[in-house]
């Protein structure tokens, strides 16, 4: 096979193109929050529809915003992800004022489809019975709209 120094710089371009754009990652498996839990400690990508958004506080302190493919945050089951963003990221996700990302984040993801890239934590429940796959997000590029 001939070597052309013009493909080859046309390809490492897109190369690079395509992982700053997150198109490399469109080969890799996207999992459901059941498959995930198999894969603690890993980096994945979780495809859930989101039905429920807040803001979860510690004591009287903002802690973390949640996405969560369930009615309520407190859901433990295989199926469900919990998608955890610090507040000390808001200024990432365009806003400061943590009221206003509350509402923004729940307009933009409420019920639709999103994929969420991260390393898989397992939460138990206060009873330490049932678990479900938490994911923290510090970028907005780790959250895409699926459908």
């Amino acid at each position: 096979m001939l070597r052309c120094p013009a493909r080859s710089a046309v390809l490492a371009t897109f190369a690079v193109l395509a992982s700053l754009t997150g198109i490399a990652g469109a080969d890799e498996k996207v999992l459901s929050p059941r498959e995930a839990r198999a894969l603690e400690g890993k980096e994945v990508t979780v495809e859930a529809t989101v039905q429920a958004a807040g803001k979860y506080k510690r004591g009287t302190a903002e802690h973390h915003f949640w996405l969560v493919n369930a009615k309520l945050p407190k859901t433990f089951t295989q199926d469900t992800v919990y998608v955890a963003i610090p507040v000390t990221e808001a200024k990432k996700f365009g806003q400061e004022d943590l009221d206003k990302l509350q509402f923004e984040l729940f307009q933009k993801y409420h019920e639709k489809t999103i994929r969420v890239r991260g390393t898989v934590r397992l939460e138990k429940d206060e009873d330490g019975k049932e678990s479900r796959v938490r994911i923290d997000v510090t970028d907005p590029k780790q959250i895409t709209i699926a459908k």
